[in-house]
């Protein structure tokens, strides 16, 4: 079940439609997105394009439709429900497991537990996904690629950020096999909801407030710190900011980093990249050596990091200390959504 039909909400509606998800979506419930407005708003994103299928809206049974858009023929009919508070929600009415909380608000244990079973009579989930990094330290963060084999079976976990899944498969690739001395990273950031069309006021950063389809906008990001919560080896030896930029989606990240291996260089980064890109890391990690990446080239892109090798660089100074910058982009919704349809998987599996 999806709560909260929003960017993330209904991405991932997508990303579970795909071929081979292993996910089956049997409920929404969204309190501010009518019926109707939900069929439009699948059909059509400004960001990534026109929906592969057709969604229509079962008025009398309040079901979103999913069809088939050359033969007409039912894919799947999905209950929604509006409901504000997670304790309220009828999972049990479709028999939902797993509840990916989209809403951006429930990310604390305290508030997000009302999904959850053995507290909510009404529903028959035992487990819960949060599609942002939680507010609170009981809940751990997890990474499809990275850590996700160690998953303990807890009933709420956070699938960590979109740029948090970007830097980290990099991040455990080269730590595992250089060592990572220190780090610096900045995230060029397409624009979020939270961000205004037209110059006003936000309470928290005076900046941010500024119109962001006009205006390159430094942010705080967590992103890298949160890489140490994911990876403990590397915890406090890595920090980062975000540039918020004025497009929809497709963002990149630019990483600069020491390595304890002082014969490493660039070129054994990248095979290295290139290896677990083709093995381990597969269909999360992706190393393109074309000239030809830019932010509209990998919108719809599933991947969690494309590694762009033409962008990288290094440089050693006299005394044989090296920095080697790594450029990888990633579609921070397309991408991120395709990893919170794994994790839900790995986590039903359970």
């Amino acid at each position: 079940g999806i709560n909260g039909f929003g960017r993330i909400g209904r991405i991932s509606l997508r990303a579970s439609l795909l071929k081979d998800s292993g996910v089956e979506i049997v409920q929404i419930n969204d309190p501010f997105t009518p019926l109707d407005l939900m069929v439009t708003l699948m059909n059509y994103d400004s960001a990534q394009g026109r929906f592969f299928h057709s969604a229509e809206a079962d008025i009398e049974n309040n079901m979103l439709q999913i069809k088939d858009r050359d033969s007409g023929k039912i894919i799947t009919s999905i209950l929604v429900t509006s409901e504000k508070s997670p304790e309220y929600i009828p999972w049990g009415k479709t028999s939902v497991e797993v509840v990916l909380d989209c809403t951006g608000v429930f990310l604390t244990k305290e508030l997000s537990k009302g999904h959850l079973s053995s507290f909510n009579s009404q529903s028959t989930a035992s487990k819960v996904v949060l599609s942002a990094p939680a507010k609170d330290s009981e809940i751990p963060l997890y990474v499809v690629g990275v850590n996700s084999d160690s998953y303990k079976n807890e009933d709420i976990i956070s699938n960590a950020s979109c740029t948090t899944n970007c830097l980290a498969p990099i991040v455990k690739i080269l730590n595992d096999k250089f060592g990572i001395e220190k780090g610096l990273m900045t995230t060029v950031h397409a624009c979020t909801q939270n961000q205004l069309i037209v110059d006003g006021c936000n309470k928290r950063s005076v900046r941010t407030g500024f119109s962001g389809m006009s205006n390159i906008i430094p942010a705080t990001t967590g992103a890298a710190g949160a890489v140490g919560k994911v990876i403990p080896e590397v915890k406090g030896i890595l920090t980062g900011m975000a540039l918020r930029v004025p497009t929809l989606t497709g963002s990149v990240v630019d990483v600069v980093l020491t390595l304890k291996d002082k014969n490493a260089n660039l070129s054994n980064v990248l095979d290295v990249l290139t290896k677990s890109a083709e093995g381990d890391m597969k269909n999360i990690l992706k190393v393109d050596y074309s000239d030809a990446m830019t932010s509209a080239a990998i919108i719809g892109d599933s991947h969690s990091s494309i590694v762009d090798a033409k962008a990288c660089m290094e440089i050693k100074d006299q005394k044989g200390e090296r920095l080697i910058k790594i450029i990888s982009w990633y579609d921070n919704e397309f991408g991120y959504s395709c990893r919170l349809i794994q994790l839900a998987k790995i986590v039903g599996k359970k």
